[in-house]
């Protein structure tokens, strides 16, 4: 019998989802909907497993200058995140602005000032997994790309405090691990590809070129709330994204080595200069 009628979304999980992967996916409420969680691809079958939030700042297809998600991208973004994970600004003046010119150039302009977009809910608890494709502009101290009430991640400015630069990731008790970025320069197209990856008390940090600082255990979730915006608190003031962000995306697990690979290879196709 063929079938007569629409249909919505559909998922195929090729494996027993768990009760709170279940739960996390009755719980998605997005406003429009875009990609299904598990997407098999060719030979990148399994690339997007478990992926919960893709913010993809050089997708027109999926940027829009209003919250209802009708006026494609031209200058001021609001954009719509893939999975219905949309990030969010009401106050024009307070959105990055779009560029546009040529794939090395194209993404987010966060101001270092009051940019910010707000994401539709925050990072749960457990093993997770965050691969971010950004560069900071600041030449005095850095970055934070993303950040919640006592959480970030961020890109320092080259010779910062007598370090090289660095991208580090911080949930709210601490350090979970730094490693010194190669290709983080002050420049309007810099980029640098991080990896930040949590299983358990066992964080894990890298860059581009393999480098990775896994020496650090904290028990405590990454909670993320915003792109753009310094982490809350005295002494953050100065750390608003100041820069170009390319692509933001959360994985709900620990991505195995040869998973990380797999996408390392797919951003490095897209920005050879980020690798």
């Amino acid at each position: 019998n063929a079938l007569t009628g629409t249909i919505r979304e559909l998922s195929l999980v090729r494996r027993a989802l768990s009760p709170a992967e279940l739960a996390l996916w009755a719980a998605y409420a997005p406003t429009r909907s875009s990609t299904s969680l598990v997407r098999d691809v060719g030979g990148d079958a399994g690339f997007y497993s478990g992926l919960s939030h893709w913010y993809d700042f050089t997708d027109r297809g999926a940027l829009f200058t209003d919250t209802t998600g009708t006026t494609p991208v031209s200058a001021a973004i609001d954009p719509g995140g893939r999975l219905g994970r949309d990030a969010s600004q009401s106050t024009t003046s307070a959105r990055p602005v779009w560029v546009s010119g040529g794939i090395s150039g194209q993404g987010a302009e966060w101001d270092g000032v009051d940019d910010t977009l707000s994401l539709t809910a925050t990072q749960p608890t457990g093993a997770s997994t965050w691969i971010i494709v950004a560069g900071n502009q600041d030449p005095s101290v850095g970055s934070h790309v993303v950040a919640g009430a006592a959480s970030r991640i961020l890109l320092t400015a080259p010779g910062y405090d007598s370090f090289p630069a660095y991208a580090t990731a911080h949930p709210s008790i601490g350090n979970a691990g730094d490693v010194t970025v190669p290709n983080q320069d002050t420049g309007a197209t810099d980029a640098n590809y991080v990896v930040v990856r949590r299983q358990g008390s066992a964080w894990s940090v890298c860059a581009a070129d393999g480098a990775c600082d896994t020496s650090e255990v904290n028990a405590t979730a990454l909670s993320i709330s915003r792109i753009g915006q310094a982490q809350d608190g005295a002494g953050f003031a100065d750390w608003w994204m100041d820069g170009r962000v390319r692509l933001i995306m959360r994985w709900n697990h620990y991505l195995s080595d040869d998973a990380v690979a797999r996408v390392r290879s797919h951003i490095c196709a897209r920005w050879p200069e980020a690798c």
